[in-house]
């Protein structure tokens, strides 16, 4: 669905005052707050007649179209609001829908998955000794993609079964969608402590592929060895991806981990609050 559309009548009114050159206002679906309606105002750029994601600035309006001005019912909104487009938004670019990894390139990966195998042993005969936790994690991973999907689809479902063209956003509901959430984020941070384990084998597994790369580089007879060995280095450079960006959580048990994400949470809410107008 979509929480945000063109800010018309009464909104359209109000984001008049606020609005600037080459931006659209676009305006939410309504929040439930202390008894009352609220909307959020987004004022997104414009860029050769295409409204772009990125969002320059916000305003906080009651039902009936008034600027709200008390800082704490701000702040509250700008949480409400952000929730609500993270979980219903289908278009937003950091949605949940966006998460789920089609069963298509699932297949796919264990494909490749196997092929890194062939590699890994070719290179273990070759006198490799660590090779087990990565083995462990090319194994393991496309199984824990698909329980991540599940959690997903889960709360997928609640999400649609609360969707609809009367919906009012509110702490309510988002206290009944959030163990759906946080499941799907503790599934997630399964695959992320797996490949975290492999931190310790991937930068002598990487010299060791290179080395044997070089070997075959002018070696007809080597093409489907090679083509395992550059699989090989695909995954291994995805997961150093993964270990460089999720860096900060590698050692965080589950607990830490949602607190973590609940911090993150309120600074993406403090960024939209530099943005008021």
């Amino acid at each position: 669905m979509l929480v945000f559309t063109k800010a018309e009548g009464r909104f359209k009114g109000i984001s008049d005052k606020y609005i600037k050159k080459s931006e659209v206002a676009r305006v939410s679906l309504p929040i439930e707050y202390k008894g009352q309606l609220y909307r959020e105002i987004q004022f997104n750029k414009v860029f050769l007649g295409s409204v772009r994601q990125t969002v320059n600035g916000y305003i906080y309006v009651t039902e009936d179209g008034q600027k709200v001005e008390d800082e704490r019912d701000i702040k509250e909104l700008s949480y409400l609001a952000y929730q609500f487009e993270v979980l219903f938004d289908d278009v937003f670019s950091g949605g949940i829908p966006k998460a789920v990894t089609e069963e298509k390139q699932l297949k796919r990966e264990e494909k490749d998955f196997e092929k890194m195998l062939v590699a890994l042993d070719a290179l273990k005969a070759e006198g490799l000794e660590k090779t087990e936790k990565l083995r462990d994690a090319f194994l393991r991973l496309t199984y824990l993609k698909r329980e991540n999907n599940k959690a997903l689809k889960e709360l997928i479902d609640k999400v649609n079964s609360l969707s609809n063209d009367n919906i009012v956003f509110s702490k309510k509901i988002l206290d009944e969608i959030m163990p759906y959430y946080r499941g799907a984020l503790l599934k997630n941070f399964e695959k992320i402590k797996l490949i975290a384990k492999t931190k310790d084998e991937i930068d002598d597994v990487k010299a060791a592929l290179n080395k044997k790369r070089k070997s075959l580089r002018f070696r007809i007879s080597g093409t489907e060895l090679m083509d395992c060995l550059n699989r090989l280095d695909y995954g291994i450079d995805y997961f150093k991806k993964v270990l460089t960006v999720y860096e900060p959580v590698l050692d965080m048990s589950d607990k830490e981990y949602i607190k973590y994400l609940d911090s993150m949470d309120k600074k993406n809410v403090e960024e939209k609050l530099s943005k008021l107008r």
